[in-house]
């Protein structure tokens, strides 16, 4: 009985080593690919030794991500580089001011001249000047400064989009001679002040180094009602009267000296 039992197993393990054999001899390139290729399981759970393919994608993301923070930052000290040298140049960028400008009217006839301060009763600035004279391109960036300031501005088109308080024109002297003659311009730049009904307030030579005095008399003049304007013009144009009488009696003393020494001489 044994011996029989004994056998029994023995043959059905022979079996099963001809079955294993022989199903490896059947499918090689199965059991090939499946050492060449290992399992996703296996990978989940072997990852630094299976996982080759998604390190190197690992890394390489790494690279990139890398390389773009390291652009990031040039770009970052480009600018704040760029900042640096405005603060020190004193060279920041200007605000805009919607594409506006001065409106300065140019007058080039005595008609011109009168319809400009005649148009309304604000307060009228004239300057005179000439293309050939230095001290009058100068001046001509201050006062373009100040007539942005006070005066009205215009867009691309020449149409007023913004008012102001104070009406700026020019006039160059080397085409209107006669006129600047007339209104007795003698030095360039000069400025006159004009308002209705008042008609001319004052004037006076005005070059870059007297700018302030320009300013000056604007704010004055600004702050003053239109009695105000009255009576300052009167006083001045009464000691304007008597400086000429006093300049005429200066002249007239020297020949009444000659004329009372010459009788005197007679009669001695």
């Amino acid at each position: 009985m044994i011996r029989s039992s004994f056998a029994f197993a023995l043959t059905l393990l022979l079996s099963s080593c001809c079955l294993i054999q022989s199903f490896v001899v059947v499918n090689p390139q199965r059991q090939q690919r499946s050492l060449a290729q290992p399992s996703t399981t296996a990978r989940n759970f072997f990852p630094d030794i299976l996982g080759g393919n998604d390190d190197s994608q690992k890394n390489e993301k790494k690279i990139k991500l890398e390389l773009h923070q390291k652009t990031d930052s040039q770009k970052t000290a480009s600018r704040g580089g760029d900042e640096k040298v405005h603060e020190q140049s004193g060279t920041a960028p200007r605000p805009s001011s919607g594409g506006l400008i001065p409106k300065i009217t140019t007058v080039n006839s005595l008609d011109e001249f009168l319809e400009f301060i005649q148009e309304d009763d604000r307060l009228c600035i004239i300057k005179f000047h000439a293309s050939w004279c230095k001290s009058c391109q100068k001046f001509g960036v201050q006062f373009r400064h100040i007539a942005m300031e006070n005066g009205d501005k215009v867009n691309s088109d020449g149409i007023v989009a913004t008012k102001g308080n104070v009406r700026f024109a020019q006039v160059e002297f080397g085409a209107n001679t006669i006129l600047c003659k007339s209104l007795g311009i003698k030095k360039l730049p000069t400025v006159h002040f004009y308002k209705q009904p008042h008609g001319k307030l004052t004037g006076f030579p005005c070059g870059p180094k007297k700018f302030d005095l320009l300013v000056e008399t604007l704010e004055e003049y600004k702050g003053m009602t239109d009695e105000e304007l009255k009576l300052k013009k009167e006083l001045e144009e009464g000691d304007a009267l008597l400086d000429t009488i006093a300049d005429d009696i200066k002249k007239t003393a020297p020949s009444s000296q000659k004329e009372a020494q010459t009788k005197n001489a007679k009669f001695n």
